[in-house]
């Protein structure tokens, strides 16, 4: 009985969640002037109109270049710091962890008006290179509890047992270390990539007239347009995320192969 209860509650809530994508979907592919639902018919009107608008196109463009330069960023120092703080053992190592993860309690709106402050006194306000400095600090802690779990999950007598074997400390990270903590990495940055694409509060602190990113052009959207485009957004970013999960489990699968297959006999 009670395992009933439990998978009737688990049915609500996820067709709850999905509720959203029942109006938005089918609104992405109508063919009516404005959103409304059930659409009047079905049509690609409005991915058309998504291409050729310089504004959407851009927006897009300058999310995608700052999401990915912000990722490569905090995965880079993410990894690093989690390599560091793994072999590291001080008595302020908590500390140093608890300052790491800061940007995951701090509301966005401190960040944003702690990073415009700083990018106006250095005069980088509205540039990339401040929304990108910035969203790699959001991106940061994600990557590092992404490694620092995969690092926990690996015997630490294996990079031991590489060092007695006669291979040096930089072969041993990259051959041993470094394949085992992949899945963590590319986790990891798989986040930091979408906690900037998806950021809102921080850019527009941050964001200038030629850098507004796709969120604060869909709010934008949202706030004073009617027509279906918005859907139509919507519908392209649900399919992207959904193509990034499945290429992230098969490179995840990928890494858990060749681990397993390197470690054999």
């Amino acid at each position: 009985m009670l395992t009933a209860l439990l998978l009737a509650a688990a049915g609500v809530a996820l067709v709850f969640l999905a509720s959203p994508f029942i109006v938005v979907l089918p609104n992405g592919f109508s063919s009516g002037a404005y959103l409304q639902f059930p659409t009047p018919g079905l049509s690609l009107r409005w991915f058309r109109h998504l291409l050729r608008s310089r504004t959407w196109t851009d927006a897009a463009l300058t999310s995608f270049q700052v999401a990915l330069a912000a990722s490569v960023l905090a995965t880079a120092l993410g990894t690093a710091a989690a390599l560091a703080l793994d072999g590291w053992s001080f008595r302020a190592r908590t500390l140093v962890v608890m300052a790491l993860l800061s940007p995951l309690v701090l509301p966005a709106v401190i960040v944003g008006i702690a990073a415009y402050t700083l990018f106006v006194s250095v005069r980088l306000y509205g540039s990339l290179s401040a929304l990108v400095v910035t969203h790699a600090v959001l991106g940061l802690p994600y990557v590092l509890l992404s490694v620092m779990a995969a690092l926990n999950q690996r015997d630490p007598r294996l990079g031991m047992a590489a060092l007695s074997l006669g291979a040096s400390p930089w072969r041993a990270f990259r051959e041993v270390t470094l394949p085992l903590a992949m899945p963590g990495v590319v986790g990891g940055g798989v986040l930091a990539f979408v906690v900037s694409f998806d950021d809102v509060v921080v850019a527009t602190f941050l964001a200038g007239v030629r850098t507004t990113t796709l969120p604060m052009r869909m709010f934008q959207a949202v706030e004073s347009e009617l027509d279906p485009t918005i859907a139509a957004v919507s519908t392209v970013l649900i399919a992207f995320a959904t193509l990034v999960l499945l290429a992230v489990r098969a490179i995840s699968a990928l890494e858990h192969r060749r681990g397993a297959s390197a470690l054999s006999p």
